[in-house]
């Protein structure tokens, strides 16, 4: 008997364990699904850690690399314009760069805001 319930207190942390990391994959799915640029598939059926996790990893290295991007684009854009910025005569590529630059900083400020609309969601 007491083995018994030895064992049924097991299966009731096993289940409650999974419980818990089903909500935690839940709760990066919702972080992967605001930041990225897809939507993603609904989780498999039945539940399988290992395809949702794989799931999620790759979404995540996606989206982080996109995220890289477009930081990397604002960098480029602010070297570019920085040559201009310093100059009092204007150049006649002034406009694209400073197109370019603006273009760059709203794309991070749409990272920006959903990163932080994100992270007031998840706490």
């Amino acid at each position: 008997m007491p083995e018994d319930a030895a064992l049924q207190t097991k299966l009731k942390e096993s289940q409650q364990s999974r419980i818990r990391a089903w909500q935690a994959l839940k709760g990066l799915r919702e972080i992967i699904s605001a930041l990225g640029d897809d939507p993603l598939p609904a989780p498999s059926k039945p539940p399988c850690f290992a395809t949702e996790g794989s799931l999620l990893k790759k979404n995540l290295l996606k989206t982080l690399a996109h995220l890289r991007r477009d930081l990397e684009n604002v960098q480029k854009s602010v070297e570019r314009i920085r040559p201009f910025i310093a100059a009092t005569e204007g150049h006649g590529s002034y406009p694209d760069a400073l197109i370019q630059l603006n273009r760059a900083v709203g794309k991070v400020c749409e990272w920006t805001g959903t990163l932080a609309f994100t992270a007031e969601k998840c706490r």
